[in-house]
């Protein structure tokens, strides 16, 4: 398992050590954009348009559910 584990650091590496083309700051692995895309969204929540949140806010208040499942923080978009 070390081993199998340090061939593929340096696959990542290696490809990483690629250049790339103008304009590029970064190569992405495959499937990583959706794995930041997950962190980011786990520590900040979900973007919603302000009209599907308040239409959902309007079903949960219709349906009675607990108000304890709102976030935190009101939606930024507009």
């Amino acid at each position: 398992m070390d081993r199998f584990l340090a061939r593929v650091a340096k696959l990542i590496a290696d490809v990483r050590a690629l250049p790339g083309m103008p304009g590029v700051d970064r190569i992405y692995l495959p499937g990583e954009p959706e794995w930041l895309t997950k962190e980011r969204r786990m520590r900040t929540g979900i973007p919603l348009p302000r009209t599907l949140f308040e239409e959902l806010r309007g079903l949960a208040k219709t349906y009675r559910v607990d108000q304890a499942l709102e976030p935190v923080t009101t939606p930024s978009l507009p």
